[in-house]
């Protein structure tokens, strides 16, 4: 056991040396009055999720290393801990995405869902799939296995209908007749619940298109695994801005009553679509858009985007709609008190001890001399007070001055 432990600390003492956010034991590092002041504000606030309202964002606005990438990371782990199942997340991280990638920023926050039980998209899938089966046969109970996963099927067919060309005349009727006498024989002779299961289909309906992603999407609930044939139809439908229309629909259905995304590193995209970027910046002002349909056609959602003020001031310039969507959502990340640091400090060492490396309980004066020597060599090299610059001096200020030189 304890082998164990002091392996996991050495493993995070090694991402901490790296400036990079560890995903686990943040509660190790988090310290700040501020920090958590925002961090118990927004754990409030999407608690309260579905009610009072349906959609929730904030922008966390902070310098380079200011613990922005930290923070929605501690967040997300405190948020999943309180949360029931019933609650879906996502993870988009858009320092990682790139250019060829980007139409495709629906597709990431597929790709980044999990909930408390599971932890990829293809277990979500699936459970949305079980969840829409099984409320089927609780209401049918002497449907057949074939009728209910039939069943399934036809929602998830009703809702990808609505986003297709509208099919020659007479089709639409058509298929509304073939549906509701195929309804009728499921719920047995339940006409009028037919006729609402029909209210469901958009008059726009059938193509090649919906029948192979509900085929996939099928294949792959019943049978989870990674670079299917649904990965690339969900692609598709993410380059036409339709993806997290459909998805957030079926989770509906499947009975998810919230949806919340962490968006990492916005500024990112400033750097990889440069004269470009007023056109990403419109498709994520459409996405916002989108999430009007929360609590109504969506689950509710949460939306917590992360990023640097100066990207914000840009996005006034390039995309005012979506700024004046914003700019009353944003909490501003401060930079390090110097109580903070000392607190920072005493943590950082005590890390060390739980690593194995020998140290011992390090006095108050101690602290604040190492902390006054820090905020000196970071204003000698004209860097910010963010929560990055410290770490990297108090790792090595420990390593060359505590270990080993205690007496």
């Amino acid at each position: 056991m304890q082998e164990n432990i002091e392996k996991e600390t050495k493993r995070l003492i090694s991402i901490l040396k790296s400036k990079n956010v560890p995903d686990s034991d943040l509660n190790l590092l988090t310290t700040g009055e501020s920090f958590e002041k925002i961090t118990r504000q927004l754990q409030g606030e999407v608690a309260q999720l579905p009610h009072p309202a349906s959609i929730l964002v904030r922008v966390l606005a902070g310098e380079f290393g200011s613990g922005k990438s930290h923070m929605l990371t501690y967040l997300s782990d405190q948020v999943r801990k309180a949360s029931s199942q019933d609650v879906l997340f996502s993870k988009v991280d858009l320092g990682k995405l790139r250019e060829a990638e980007y139409f495709g920023f629906q597709f990431q926050i597929m790709k980044g869902l999990y909930s408390i039980q599971h932890a990829t998209y293809q277990e979500i899938i699936r459970e949305i799939y079980d969840r829409i089966y099984t409320g089927f046969k609780q209401e049918n109970p002497n449907a057949t296995s074939y009728e209910s996963k039939d069943f399934v099927k036809r929602v998830v067919a009703s809702v990808v209908s609505g986003i297709v060309p509208t099919p020659a005349p007479g089709l639409f009727e058509i298929l509304i007749k073939y549906i509701l006498d195929l309804l009728e024989k499921i719920f047995r002779g339940g006409k009028a619940r037919a006729m609402q299961f029909s209210s469901l289909v958009q008059p726009q309906v059938l193509d090649q298109k919906p029948i192979e992603f509900v085929d996939a999407f099928s294949d792959l609930a019943q049978r989870p695994r990674e670079n299917s044939a649904f990965e690339e139809l969900a692609k598709q439908l993410s380059y036409d801005a339709e993806l997290t229309n459909v998805l957030f629909k079926l989770m509906k259905q499947a009975g998810f009553k919230v949806v919340i995304i962490f968006v990492d590193e916005l500024e990112a995209l400033s750097g990889e679509f440069g004269d470009r970027l007023g056109k990403v910046l419109t498709r994520l002002r459409e996405f916002h858009d989108e999430m009007g349909k929360a609590g109504r056609d969506y689950p509710a959602i949460a939306l917590i985007v992360a990023s640097t003020p100066n990207f914000l001031e840009d996005l006034k310039l390039k995309e005012p709609a979506l700024y004046s969507r914003w700019y009353k959502a944003v909490i501003e990340i401060p930079f390090m008190s110097d109580a903070d640091i000392d607190d920072l400090i005493l943590r950082v060492n005590s890390i060390f001890d739980l690593a194995g490396y020998d140290v011992k309980p390090m006095p108050w004066e101690i602290a604040a001399n190492f902390r006054q020597r820090i905020i000196q060599d970071i204003e000698a090299n004209k860097r910010t007070r963010s929560t990055r610059e410290v770490i990297g001096r108090v790792i090595y200020f420990i390593e060359t001055e505590w270990i080993n030189q205690r007496d």
